[in-house]
């Protein structure tokens, strides 16, 4: 449907001669082009943490008190079997003296179902098994019980200091393992839907010249209420350890551009529920009102899935005036 604007008439009554539409309303076109119809998410911030699957604590099975403390800082790093603690238990000497007991009766009247159950015992206590295995070289008794560290990592929590009386089951240490670690990422709602749909994310760490890569990780089913912000869980590699939780890191979502048809958002009218563009005719102020599909990208954008094709010239401003005329000759 063709039409020409009811002003190029008025125009010719009053000057005596035609006035183009785009000198009278100062319209611009454009054509329609293929660009990047990639939306840009812009940066979004989060903040390093430890994972809670890399962290251990440490209780003991029976209780007593702390002779030597050899773990003896917060965040001191500690390696997988390193003594941390010397202990005396009166329960743990009590079933060693009992292990050693039943060790000299079976020599003089075998009874090997004794000297098991008094090894299970101390088994049972989580005894190293060095000491259980000195008992029955030496034939002697240790007053004290060797703790070591079930796992490599920091110690964040210490409960304990040399001459400290404990309990069974009583947490100790905590200590947690920083390889991997997790980069806990903000976002506002109106991005919940589109970062579903991004793989990997660039980040950069306060005081890291060189950017780290992650892959799209957990979204926490919960708004964080002083933000308004939704948190995604992502996983970081810290083989060099020198990422530790706390840090600021700054994290941009990479997106795979793709080509589309593009329209800046000034040249789309929205109409009783439709989308329309007005294209540019064969004359000098003839415009075309055109249905098109359109997605957003961005807040400034759109992408053309129907209507027009490449090359296309429409309109790209005043459109409420065009649309006036186009109404006025009966257009729509």
């Amino acid at each position: 449907m063709r039409y020409f604007l009811g002003l190029v008439m008025a125009g010719a009554v009053l000057w005596g001669k035609p006035a183009p539409i785009i000198q009278q309303f100062n319209v611009t076109t454009i054509k329609v082009k293929r660009a990047d119809a990639t939306a840009n998410m812009g940066k979004n911030f989060g903040y390093i943490r430890a994972d809670e699957s890399q962290e251990s604590i440490i209780a003991l099975r029976f209780g007593g008190y702390v002779e030597k403390l050899r773990a003896t800082e917060t965040y001191q790093h500690i390696s997988k079997g390193e003594v941390i603690a010397e202990v005396y238990s009166p329960e743990v000497l009590q079933a060693k003296d009992e292990y050693l007991s039943s060790l000299k009766y079976n020599a003089i009247r075998p009874n090997p179902g004794m000297v098991q159950s008094t090894k299970e015992r101390l088994i049972y206590l989580n005894v190293p098994m060095s000491e259980i295995t000195a008992i029955e070289k030496t034939g002697t008794v240790g007053s004290t019980t060797t703790v070591r560290s079930p796992v490599s990592g920091y110690i964040f929590e210490k409960k304990i200091d040399k001459g400290s009386a404990f309990s069974a089951m009583q947490p100790l240490f905590r200590i947690v393992k920083l390889d991997p670690i997790w980069l806990e990422m903000r976002f506002p709602p109106e991005q919940l839907e589109a970062l579903q749909k991004v793989d990997s994310y660039e980040i950069r760490v306060t005081g890291f010249e060189r950017p780290l890569y992650a892959k799209r990780g957990k979204i926490y089913p919960n708004t964080n209420p002083s933000e308004s912000t939704l948190t995604m869980r992502l996983n970081l590699s810290n083989t060099s350890g020198k990422l530790f939780p706390g840090m600021y890191a700054a994290i941009t979502p990479i997106v795979q551009s793709k080509a589309a048809l593009i329209v800046p958002r000034t040249a789309v009218i929205r109409k009783k529920g439709k989308w329309f563009c007005f294209k540019k005719g064969e004359y000098e102020g003839e415009y075309e009102p055109v249905e098109v599909n359109v997605v957003p990208v961005g807040n400034d954008r759109y992408e053309i899935r129907s209507g027009l094709v490449e090359g296309d010239e429409v309109v790209a401003n005043a459109l409420f005036m065009i649309d006036s005329d186009a109404q006025i000759n009966g257009n729509f």
